[in-house]
């Protein structure tokens, strides 16, 4: 029982997902900068904004299943809308605008007469490839300009351009890369890729399974709690860590400490870990 896929199905589909990328782009600064320190959206390798999408999708598959309905996407459609949010929400925040902008002004910045970059670096930059050099723009990239300093805009446009060109250059070399080495890791010497199991789970209907739901109900659990307990503070918080907190336990005088604790993302990845890697 499959979707029907047709182009334009398929250019709406990542029409929404390039839509979605973008408000993670508007969104992921927010989270990282005025709620959180740490932003659980585009951070990590199953970051919540592109999960939480795929979630969705599959979860409204898994219900309509039940009703006898036709899927709201095929599985492969769900997983490129995945892959789409993925990346491009890695590219639009942490691994590209967080990590690869501000090098392209910095040079200017951290420049001192101990390290000579005025004389010897800055001088052999190619123009298209950075930001602006002088100030007070290359400085007020980090701590802002003042509000009668227009934005320089028109000078990012080269720069951000073919930045964003390798990055997709990269992106594509990295999958075609991986796809030379498919036929090795899988036929050959039978590797098990659990982050992409845990995907293919979905996308195949694990929702449709009520365990799927007792585990996700165990696991969400004690976040849940918490979220409750800071507002309305009457009992403590739950904790995972067992006989400690955060700093850990000292086992062994002047050795790293050890933190016992559960952790719940880890222990649902170890499903799909084959037996004698966990051993």
């Amino acid at each position: 029982m499959g979707t029907q896929t047709s182009p334009r199905r398929w250019a709406v589909l990542m029409g929404l997902s390039l839509a979605g990328t973008a408000f993670m782009a508007a969104v992921a600064p927010f989270l990282s900068n005025v709620l959180q320190r740490g932003n659980l959206a585009s951070w990590g390798v199953l970051p919540l904004g592109a999960t939480s999408v795929l979630v969705a999708l599959c979860g409204a598959d898994a219900y309509r299943a039940r009703r006898r309905l036709p899927p709201v996407v095929a599985p492969e459609e769900a997983i490129a809308c995945y892959l789409v949010l993925l990346l491009g929400s890695w590219a639009a925040t942490w691994a590209f605008i967080e990590m690869q902008m501000p090098l392209l002004t910095s040079p200017a910045v951290f420049a001192s007469p101990e390290n000579g970059w005025k004389e010897h670096v800055l001088p052999n930059l190619p123009r298209w490839a950075v930001g602006p050099l002088d100030e007070p723009y290359a400085s007020g990239f980090y701590n802002g300009l003042p509000d009668s300093v227009a934005r320089p805009w028109r000078r990012w446009i080269v720069p951000a351009a073919a930045w964003s060109a390798f990055t997709i250059a990269l992106a594509l070399f990295s999958a075609a890369l991986g796809s030379l080495l498919a036929r090795q890791w899988v036929e050959h010497d039978r590797l098990t890729f659990p982050m992409a199991e845990t995907v293919l789970s979905l996308v195949r209907g694990a929702m449709r399974d009520r365990r799927f739901w007792w585990g996700a109900a165990a696991s969400a659990s004690v976040p849940a709690w918490n979220l409750l307990q800071s507002y309305l503070p009457v009992f403590p918080k739950m904790s995972l860590y067992f006989g400690a907190g955060p700093e850990g336990l000292e086992w062994l005088k002047g050795a790293e400490r050890f933190i016992p604790v559960l952790n719940v993302a880890l222990l649902g990845l170890f499903y799909f870990v084959h037996r004698d890697i966990l051993l």
